[in-house]
Protein backbone atom coordinates (compact mmCIF):
# COMPACT_ATOMS: atom_id res chain seq x y z
CA UNK A 1 0.00 0.00 0.00
CA UNK A 2 0.86 3.39 -0.64
CA UNK A 3 2.36 5.75 2.07
CA UNK A 4 -0.57 8.25 0.82
CA UNK A 5 -3.25 5.69 0.95
CA UNK A 6 -2.36 4.05 4.42
CA UNK A 7 -1.49 7.73 5.70
CA UNK A 8 -5.33 9.25 4.36
CA UNK A 9 -6.91 5.59 6.02
CA UNK A 10 -5.21 6.01 9.09
CA UNK A 11 -5.94 9.46 9.32
CA UNK A 12 -10.02 8.66 8.58
CA UNK A 13 -10.13 5.95 11.07
CA UNK A 14 -8.90 8.72 13.26
CA UNK A 15 -11.25 11.33 12.58
CA UNK A 16 -14.11 9.30 12.65
CA UNK A 17 -13.42 9.30 16.43
CA UNK A 18 -16.95 10.99 17.50
CA UNK A 19 -15.34 13.60 20.04
CA UNK A 20 -18.48 15.43 20.40
CA UNK A 21 -21.07 12.35 20.30
CA UNK A 22 -18.84 10.80 23.15
CA UNK A 23 -18.62 13.09 25.10
CA UNK A 24 -22.09 14.66 25.22
CA UNK A 25 -23.65 11.63 25.44
CA UNK A 26 -21.19 10.66 28.49
CA UNK A 27 -21.50 13.77 30.08
CA UNK A 28 -25.18 14.79 29.32
CA UNK A 29 -27.32 11.42 27.92
CA UNK A 30 -27.93 13.76 24.80
CA UNK A 31 -26.93 12.74 21.14
CA UNK A 32 -25.57 15.57 19.85
CA UNK A 33 -26.21 14.57 15.99
CA UNK A 34 -29.84 14.47 16.97
CA UNK A 35 -30.05 18.05 18.74
CA UNK A 36 -29.43 21.77 17.64
CA UNK A 37 -27.92 22.22 14.64
CA UNK A 38 -26.96 18.23 14.57
CA UNK A 39 -23.47 19.34 13.89
CA UNK A 40 -21.20 16.61 15.70
CA UNK A 41 -18.71 19.94 16.49
CA UNK A 42 -18.06 21.64 19.75
CA UNK A 43 -20.56 24.59 19.11
CA UNK A 44 -23.41 22.66 18.43
CA UNK A 45 -22.16 20.92 21.54
CA UNK A 46 -21.80 23.46 23.67
CA UNK A 47 -25.45 25.26 22.64
CA UNK A 48 -26.93 21.31 23.15
CA UNK A 49 -25.07 20.65 26.85
CA UNK A 50 -25.30 24.37 27.65
CA UNK A 51 -22.10 23.34 29.11
CA UNK A 52 -18.74 25.98 27.83
CA UNK A 53 -16.77 22.90 29.69
CA UNK A 54 -18.31 20.15 27.61
CA UNK A 55 -17.57 22.75 24.23
CA UNK A 56 -13.95 23.50 25.22
CA UNK A 57 -13.53 19.45 25.69
CA UNK A 58 -14.95 18.82 22.49
CA UNK A 59 -12.67 21.61 21.10
CA UNK A 60 -9.64 20.18 22.05
CA UNK A 61 -10.55 16.63 21.10
CA UNK A 62 -11.35 17.28 17.73
CA UNK A 63 -7.74 19.44 17.54
CA UNK A 64 -5.94 16.92 19.14
CA UNK A 65 -7.54 14.70 15.94
CA UNK A 66 -5.75 16.74 13.63
CA UNK A 67 -2.40 16.30 15.82
CA UNK A 68 -2.55 12.62 16.50
CA UNK A 69 -3.48 12.15 12.20
CA UNK A 70 -0.34 14.21 11.37
CA UNK A 71 2.12 12.79 13.94
CA UNK A 72 1.29 9.40 12.38
CA UNK A 73 1.26 10.77 8.97
CA UNK A 74 5.29 10.85 9.89
CA UNK A 75 5.18 7.68 11.47
CA UNK A 76 4.20 6.20 8.31
CA UNK A 77 6.63 8.68 6.23
CA UNK A 78 9.49 7.71 8.20
CA UNK A 79 8.90 4.16 7.89
CA UNK A 80 8.56 4.78 4.15
CA UNK A 81 11.49 6.51 3.65
CA UNK A 82 9.65 9.23 1.84
CA UNK A 83 9.43 13.20 2.34
CA UNK A 84 7.00 13.91 4.84
CA UNK A 85 4.45 16.54 3.62
CA UNK A 86 2.46 13.81 1.70
CA UNK A 87 1.84 11.19 4.28
CA UNK A 88 1.19 14.38 6.46
CA UNK A 89 -1.12 16.32 4.01
CA UNK A 90 -2.54 12.91 3.43
CA UNK A 91 -3.02 11.88 6.88
CA UNK A 92 -4.78 15.34 7.88
CA UNK A 93 -7.10 15.40 4.81
CA UNK A 94 -8.37 12.20 5.43
CA UNK A 95 -9.08 13.13 9.15
CA UNK A 96 -11.18 16.01 7.88
CA UNK A 97 -12.89 13.65 6.25
CA UNK A 98 -13.39 11.43 8.99
CA UNK A 99 -14.39 14.03 10.97
CA UNK A 100 -17.42 15.68 8.79
CA UNK A 101 -18.63 12.56 7.48
CA UNK A 102 -18.91 10.41 9.97
CA UNK A 103 -19.54 6.88 8.44
CA UNK A 104 -20.19 5.49 11.94
CA UNK A 105 -22.58 8.09 13.15
CA UNK A 106 -24.13 8.11 9.54
CA UNK A 107 -25.14 4.41 9.71
CA UNK A 108 -26.62 4.67 12.97
CA UNK A 109 -28.46 8.20 12.33
CA UNK A 110 -29.08 6.58 8.25
CA UNK A 111 -28.12 10.19 7.14
CA UNK A 112 -24.48 11.67 6.38
CA UNK A 113 -23.55 13.19 9.47
CA UNK A 114 -20.55 14.83 10.91
CA UNK A 115 -18.93 18.23 12.01
CA UNK A 116 -17.56 21.18 10.17
CA UNK A 117 -13.88 20.18 10.14
CA UNK A 118 -11.85 23.25 11.34
CA UNK A 119 -10.62 22.36 15.00
CA UNK A 120 -9.35 18.90 13.45
CA UNK A 121 -7.50 21.09 10.31
CA UNK A 122 -6.39 23.56 12.56
CA UNK A 123 -4.28 21.26 14.71
CA UNK A 124 -2.97 19.67 12.12
CA UNK A 125 -2.16 23.01 10.26
CA UNK A 126 -0.50 24.23 13.18
CA UNK A 127 2.00 21.10 12.55
CA UNK A 128 1.98 20.95 8.52
CA UNK A 129 1.43 24.59 7.49
CA UNK A 130 1.16 26.75 10.73
CA UNK A 131 1.22 30.22 8.54
CA UNK A 132 -2.13 29.35 7.35
CA UNK A 133 -4.03 28.89 10.88
CA UNK A 134 -2.85 32.75 10.86
CA UNK A 135 -4.27 33.47 7.82
CA UNK A 136 -7.55 31.52 8.14
CA UNK A 137 -7.93 33.47 11.64
CA UNK A 138 -7.55 36.90 9.63
CA UNK A 139 -10.02 35.95 7.10
CA UNK A 140 -12.48 34.44 9.93
CA UNK A 141 -12.52 38.34 11.43
CA UNK A 142 -13.00 39.89 8.07
CA UNK A 143 -15.91 37.46 7.32
CA UNK A 144 -17.53 37.75 10.70
CA UNK A 145 -16.97 41.96 10.68
CA UNK A 146 -17.92 42.15 7.47
CA UNK A 147 -21.27 40.20 7.12
CA UNK A 148 -22.51 42.17 10.55
CA UNK A 149 -21.80 45.46 8.90
CA UNK A 150 -23.40 44.34 5.99
CA UNK A 151 -26.21 42.44 7.13
CA UNK A 152 -26.78 43.43 10.96
CA UNK A 153 -25.96 40.52 12.09
CA UNK A 154 -22.98 39.01 14.15
CA UNK A 155 -22.09 35.06 13.35
CA UNK A 156 -19.42 32.86 13.05
CA UNK A 157 -20.97 31.11 9.56
CA UNK A 158 -19.50 34.41 7.20
CA UNK A 159 -16.23 34.52 9.33
CA UNK A 160 -15.50 30.19 8.93
CA UNK A 161 -16.36 30.78 4.98
CA UNK A 162 -14.32 33.79 4.52
CA UNK A 163 -11.17 32.32 6.46
CA UNK A 164 -12.10 29.13 4.52
CA UNK A 165 -11.90 30.36 1.10
CA UNK A 166 -9.36 32.86 1.82
CA UNK A 167 -6.57 29.99 2.76
CA UNK A 168 -5.99 27.92 -0.74
CA UNK A 169 -5.63 31.26 -2.28
CA UNK A 170 -3.34 32.99 -0.13
CA UNK A 171 -1.55 29.05 0.04
CA UNK A 172 -1.15 28.51 -3.68
CA UNK A 173 0.96 32.26 -3.70
CA UNK A 174 2.77 31.42 -0.65
CA UNK A 175 4.09 28.04 -0.80
CA UNK A 176 2.96 26.66 -4.04
CA UNK A 177 1.46 24.04 -5.93
CA UNK A 178 1.63 21.04 -3.59
CA UNK A 179 0.26 22.56 -0.60
CA UNK A 180 -1.82 24.61 -2.49
CA UNK A 181 -3.76 22.07 -3.38
CA UNK A 182 -3.78 20.63 0.19
CA UNK A 183 -5.40 23.70 1.38
CA UNK A 184 -7.60 23.66 -1.74
CA UNK A 185 -8.91 20.40 -0.75
CA UNK A 186 -9.50 21.56 2.55
CA UNK A 187 -11.83 23.77 1.23
CA UNK A 188 -13.24 21.66 -0.30
CA UNK A 189 -13.74 19.09 2.31
CA UNK A 190 -15.10 22.33 5.05
CA UNK A 191 -16.72 24.77 2.61
CA UNK A 192 -19.86 22.54 1.89
CA UNK A 193 -20.60 21.84 5.73
CA UNK A 194 -21.67 25.26 6.21
CA UNK A 195 -23.92 26.11 2.50
CA UNK A 196 -27.50 25.18 4.19
CA UNK A 197 -26.42 27.48 7.71
CA UNK A 198 -25.20 30.29 5.13
CA UNK A 199 -28.52 30.24 3.03
CA UNK A 200 -30.56 30.12 6.16
CA UNK A 201 -28.70 33.09 7.81
CA UNK A 202 -28.85 35.17 4.70
CA UNK A 203 -32.29 34.56 4.24
CA UNK A 204 -33.52 35.60 8.23
CA UNK A 205 -31.07 38.40 8.16
CA UNK A 206 -32.97 39.86 4.48
CA UNK A 207 -35.84 39.47 6.67
CA UNK A 208 -34.79 42.30 9.28
CA UNK A 209 -35.77 45.47 9.33
CA UNK A 210 -33.79 48.36 7.72
CA UNK A 211 -31.93 50.54 10.12
CA UNK A 212 -32.90 53.79 9.87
Amino acid sequence: MSPLLLSAIVGWLVGSIPTAYLLVKRLHGLEVHREGSANVGANNAFRTSGSRRTGALVLIGDALKGVLAVSLGWVVAIEAGVAAFGPTSAALLGAIAGHNYNAFLSARAGRLVGGKGLATAAGGFLLVLPWMVAVWAVGFVIGLVGFARWRGVRSTIPGNVVGTAIVPVVGWWWYGAGPGLVLSLFALLVLPKHVGQMRALLRSSSRLPAER
